[in-house]
């Protein structure tokens, strides 16, 4: 007799699953941290600027157990059992996690390449093995597949402190019945919450030892809406002067002018009420660590011959603070080097009384002495003297002001009446944003300004 299984019971077999959920915590995102003095160094070369640091995302992390049971009572054990655990003040655990993030390859390729310049030139004699361990944390490590042909640099990490809970009050819930079988289940969750690294940011100087790195590291020219040509709608034209970009174009051209133009350059310390009208990133040579730059070649850029006429009769003072209200500073790396570094020449030749440090960057920062009361009475005689530079310089600062001014090294908006009485005029004082400082002060290569 032919025997058939189609309505026979197999037997049901234990056994637990496990599923992990992870959640990005949307309202941490404010507070994540990037490029902030928050999170340690993962590699730090100080000299030069070049720093890796992990970037991290509040996560929430959600296991879910269920449990099958071969019978009822099997899985009601079971469940009575985490009940037991509750009784004894364990619903609440304290973790540790450890795990590996990994270096991008790219950040390799882009140490190899500082280190490559950093030897070239004033180099210290170092591997890139030692140079790569003698910068990292002591975490560094190499993963690698089993025959050893592709390995990764990795950072080794662990957290401590994490907090865990079940996800129920008192006990899980009772098992239930699947299907038509004698088949029991039991589920709950355990969930906690850690930061979990989820990039690398890196940090890296354009300039490493005198030598520029490669094209492709050099910032790209970001999308600009203020150059893209629109044709706008009567309303949208009343519109436009309000727009961010806008507003952020007109703010941008009172900081002076950046050369090269990428160049983003935060002094630790700027002299207190003074406006950038010009910062430029320096080379030197081996053979030549003193020769700067002339302030009548600057690019793309130049100054006013009205401006530039005017400097020749303050070279001397220049580079005095309040000596003259145009100020001179040189920088090396953040921080202004004394003011006897630096000399300027009739011809505006702008040079080192001391030999440089090859490795080092440095800078020159020129601004205008916003607050008149503070330049000697022998500058403003001298500005007074070239009512034509005066011109421009005074409505050149009202435009930076308007711009930047109410901030912490300004606290005003345009020269005042006592500003005025000093230079011995009328004060107009000065309404709306108008001609940028960089009209003021410059002719653009590209195009004529007036």
């Amino acid at each position: 007799m032919e025997q058939t299984t189609e309505h026979n019971i197999w037997p049901v077999v234990e056994a637990l699953t496990i599923e992990v959920e992870e959640e990005f915590r949307i309202d941490s995102i404010l507070t994540m941290q990037v490029h902030r003095p928050e999170n340690p160094f993962v590699f730090l070369d100080s000299n030069i600027g070049l720093y890796l640091k992990p970037a991290y995302s509040t996560q929430d992390i959600t296991i879910r157990f269920k449990y099958k049971a071969k019978d009822r009572n099997q899985a009601v054990k079971w469940r009575n059992d985490i009940r037991t655990r509750v009784a004894q003040l364990r619903t609440t655990l304290m973790h540790e996690l450890a795990y590996s993030y990994h270096l991008p390859e790219q950040y390799i390729e882009l140490i190899k390449e500082i280190y490559t310049l950093r030897e070239a030139i004033g180099g210290y004699g170092e591997s890139f093995d030692q140079y790569l361990v003698n910068h990292s944390t002591s975490r560094l490590t190499i993963l690698s597949n089993q025959n050893g042909s592709k390995y990764i640099y990795a950072i080794g990490e662990r957290q401590a402190g994490i907090v865990g809970s079940f996800d129920f009050e008192g006990f899980p819930d009772k098992p239930e019945k699947e299907g038509d079988v004698d088949n029991w289940a039991v589920s709950f969750a355990y969930k906690f919450r850690y930061e979990k690294p989820i990039s690398v940011v890196c940090k890296y100087p354009f300039l490493v030892h005198q030598q520029f790195v490669s094209e492709k590291y050099m910032p790209q020219p970001s999308y600009d809406l203020v150059q893209v040509y629109k044709r706008l709608s009567s309303s949208g034209e009343a519109l436009a002067y309000f727009q961010t970009d806008n507003k952020n174009d007109r703010t941008m051209a009172d900081r002076g002018v950046m050369i090269p133009s990428f160049d983003e350059f935060l002094p630790a310390y700027i002299p207190a009420f003074t406006v950038k009208v010009l910062s430029a990133l320096l080379t030197i040579t081996e053979s030549d660590k003193r020769t700067l730059m002339n302030l009548k070649d600057l690019g793309d850029f130049s100054f006013r011959q009205e401006i530039l006429d005017f400097m020749v009769g303050e070279n001397a003072f220049m580079g005095r603070a309040m000596a003259s209200i145009f100020y001179c500073q040189l920088y090396e790396n953040e921080n202004a080097l004394d003011e006897t570094m630096l000399s300027i020449d009739s011809n505006l030749n702008i040079v080192a009384t001391a030999d440089l440090d090859i490795r080092k960057q440095y800078r020159i920062r020129i601004s205008l002495i916003a607050d008149l009361t503070m330049v000697m009475s022998e500058g403003i005689a001298r500005l007074k003297a070239n009512p034509v530079a005066m011109n421009l310089i005074i409505n050149a600062m009202n435009a930076a002001l308007s711009n930047s001014g109410n901030q912490k090294d300004f606290y005003k908006n345009s020269l005042n009446t006592l500003d005025y009485r000093i230079l011995g005029i009328q004060g107009p004082g000065f309404s709306g944003l108008g001609p940028s400082l960089i009209q003021y002060l410059y002719i653009v290569a590209d195009r004529q300004t007036t």
